[in-house]
């Protein structure tokens, strides 16, 4: 590991050299969209002091609710925005919110959908809407998962603070295939509160439970003082899932799909963290012909300044057929144009809890990205056409697009705050003095063999 790291830093050291100039010179050039340029003169925001490399973040933002995606990692960070402009991250936001997420899952193969599972993926955002279209492209499965998050309110006399998610699966294969998604959340609320979450019917639990229904329960929120986050998953329009486990997030990460390692009554302490909660969420499999779609929905409602969260009043809105408050529409950036984008550039911190700014008032912005795969051999999508269609519903010039350099043999430009990224990480755990999972060596090991095949052959 440290021979390998060594060699890193060295090959890195050159090829930095080599390409610093034209860098500073491409970041001068795509920083168009500064702080400065985003925030609106009614909205005091504080910014905490950037890291070494500044990962940008493209964000949605309406009333109490905020989206970020990163660009770097294809995952996305849920917050809550205060009056004053304040911003909270709702589930961890380090490193990149990569602990929460989506996977998808197709015979015996798991697919983590975002960088680290290997999976290329593409971003849009508007002003009240965030997209990620991931592509599972592997020798037996081929398959697209839509993850569109829709920021509305919860009935029509509140400001917005719901997040609406749609999860769409589309079996791009020539073969009929059972699929089955999960949703992991990585909380934080209520890790340093009085209990760690709560239920319709349940005010308190600090334990391990497992629900195979939430007809009665109807949602989880986790919650402190000032903050509140409700993952509503019963009520009309919404997809019942087939287990709910309140666990760990290390033990839910290890874990069994069907959440055989729950342990009733078990603290949410592992080897590895203390007091680490994690909401684990499986729907029921579903088998897909080609051609064919499934989703599932479900909301996440988010409260400020000490206020519970209105899932209740969602339910009694959806119960009555009242959806229309939800005025920004899914993005397609296959089929449709965003409308709208707030883009802004957010520094990632050392708190576990970095505020950042979030506005609606930038201009349209349009990211179509793809990450390592070691079965791509192309771009997803193309960015041209994505450049047309935005341009075409602004009645203006195309927007920006960008593009990710993947650490392929087949992409042969490396992207710095990858390396920089990993380099940390490996850091990290040879001075951590805690238990390393050995799938995280192993992952560890095959991205540096991919960085040195590519230096190698600068």
């Amino acid at each position: 590991m440290k021979i390998k790291k060594t060699f890193l830093f060295l090959s890195f050291f050159v090829f930095l050299s080599s390409f610093a100039l034209v860098k500073s010179v491409s970041e001068d050039q795509s920083s168009s969209i500064s702080d400065e340029d985003v925030l609106s003169p009614e909205l005091p925001v504080t910014l905490e002091k950037k890291s070494r490399f500044v990962r940008k973040s493209f964000t949605a933002a309406k009333g109490s609710a905020g989206v970020a995606l990163q660009k770097n990692m294809g995952t996305f960070g849920l917050y809550a925005v205060f009056p004053e402009g304040f911003v909270k991250p709702v589930i961890a936001s380090r490193p990149d919110f990569s602990s929460s997420g989506f996977y998808l899952k197709s015979g015996n193969s798991v697919y983590q959908l975002n960088r680290l599972g290997g999976i290329p993926y593409r971003l849009a955002v508007s002003d009240g809407s965030a997209q990620i279209v991931y592509t599972i492209r592997k020798e037996r499965v081929q398959a697209e998962v839509s993850l569109s998050m829709e920021i509305g309110a919860s009935s029509k006399d509140a400001e917005a603070d719901v997040i609406k998610f749609t999860v769409e699966t589309t079996n791009t294969g020539s073969d009929k295939r059972n699929f089955a998604v999960r949703g992991v959340f990585d909380t934080v609320l209520g890790e340093m509160a009085y209990t760690n979450f709560s239920t319709a019917k349940i005010p308190r639990i600090d334990a391990e439970r497992q629900f195979t229904t939430m007809l009665t329960e109807k949602w989880i929120v986790s919650k402190n003082e000032s903050t509140a986050m409700q993952i509503v998953l019963s009520g009309a329009g919404i997809t019942p899932p087939k287990t709910v486990t309140l666990a760990n997030r290390d033990i839910i990460s290890s874990g069994a799909w069907d959440g055989s390692y729950y342990r009733e009554n078990r603290i949410f302490n592992s080897i590895m963290s203390y007091n680490n909660s994690a909401v684990d969420i499986v729907w029921n499999d579903f088998s897909l012909s080609p051609g064919q779609k499934s989703a599932v929905t479900f909301y996440v409602v988010i409260g400020v300044e000490g206020r519970q969260p209105s899932g209740a009043k969602l339910l009694n809105s959806l119960a009555a057929g009242e959806p229309g408050f939800f005025a920004a529409p899914a993005i397609s950036p296959a089929t449709a144009a965003v409308t709208a984008t707030a883009a802004v550039s957010a520094a990632h911190s050392a708190s576990e809890n970095p505020a950042a700014s979030v506005t609606s008032s930038a201009p349209a912005e349009t990211l179509d990205e793809a990450v390592s795969d070691p079965g791509a051999g192309d771009k997803i999508s193309d960015s041209d056409e994505l450049q047309k269609l935005n341009a075409a519903a602004k009645g203006s010039s195309p927007v920006e697009s960008a593009e990710f350099n993947a650490l392929s043999d087949k992409y042969p430009n490396l992207d710095l705050d990858y390396v920089q990224s990993l380099i940390d990480r490996i850091n990290s755990l040879e001075t951590s003095g805690n238990v390393i999972d050995p799938d995280e060596i192993v992952r560890l090991n095959d991205e540096l063999d991919a960085v040195l095949s590519v230096l190698r052959n600068k």
